[in-house]
């Protein structure tokens, strides 16, 4: 039986926020969210490999489909994994997310320019060098310590690519696409919009009271206000605890218009214009 759901996004696109939800919802009896909740969604690859020296996305691969199965053959009816993968096939043999093991994704995505500049804020880097990454075709996250081992070889692509992988891919294991800005500004809607979705693969009541507890409970003040008080288990395990600015930084009320230069808007708008179109954000400069 196929067990995995898919929590999927490229990097700074609300994955974090949409697990505070789930887990707070599936974890809990009341709904009321803990950072320790975040432990229940593991990341994949990131949280199945061990650091090795001399180590390449060859090397990981080779496990991948037994990871998944052995993932796959828990004891649980289902499991959540968080991935930044891009949807697609290495080496023209294995599949990033293997539809033989998989129940269905949500997948989570923002609008590109906030992206960017969440990028730049999350990982204290220039915009110039945040481009770079956002734009990168190829690009893969990993993950090194202090002796230079190596491990969580993640093909993440460029930001549409991302987006385009899990669109070309939705018949063949079932998709939702989520709109962060929606899921932001109208939570309970969308909310509930992920749990009807979910309730078509796993068995489980939905339960409205609970939904306005968890929504309650993840507010971005709320975890804001959780960041500053205990700080943040995502940026450590990120390795990130050295930049300056706080995990949950801006959210929604980031505002590319105020952050970007026009030149820079105007790249993003033709890099990925047809997608920006497609997902319904304005091209209009302000």
């Amino acid at each position: 039986m196929k067990k995995i759901i898919w929590l999927s996004s490229y990097p700074k696109s609300g994955n974090t926020f949409l697990r505070t939800l789930i887990s707070s919802y599936f974890f809990t009896d009341d709904g009321t969210f803990k950072q320790e909740l975040l432990k229940k969604i593991n990341e994949y690859p990131r949280d199945y490999f061990k650091f090795i020296s001399n180590n390449t996305l060859e090397k990981e691969i080779l496990n991948w489909e037994k990871i998944l199965l052995e993932i796959n053959n828990s004891s649980s009816n289902f499991v959540f994994l968080k991935t930044h993968l891009a949807n697609c096939e290495l080496n023209k043999k294995f599949r990033t997310i293997n539809d033989k093991f998989s129940k269905c994704i949500i997948y989570i995505y923002r609008d590109p320019r906030n992206v960017l500049s969440s990028l730049k804020d999350f990982f204290n880097i220039d915009i110039s060098r945040a481009k770079e990454y956002m734009f990168n075709k190829e690009n893969m996250i990993i993950h090194k310590n202090k002796v230079g081992e190596s491990k969580n070889f993640t093909p993440i692509l460029d930001w549409e690519s991302n987006y385009k992988s899990y669109k070309v891919n939705e018949k063949k294991i079932p998709t939702l696409f989520v709109k962060y800005e929606n899921l932001t500004k109208d939570t309970k809607y969308e909310f509930s919009r992920i749990l009807t979705f979910l309730k078509k693969f796993i068995n489980f009541e939905i339960n409205n009271k609970k939904i306005s507890k968890c929504i309650e409970s993840t507010t971005f003040k709320n975890l804001k206000f959780l960041e500053e008080k205990e700080g943040f288990i995502e940026k450590k395990i990120m390795a990130n605890i050295r930049s300056k600015n706080p995990f949950f930084n801006k959210g929604i009320m980031r505002n590319f218009n105020q952050e970007l230069d026009i030149n820079t808007i105007n790249i993003i708008n033709d890099k990925y214009y047809d997608t920006i179109r497609e997902l319904d954000y304005s091209l209009d400069l302000k």
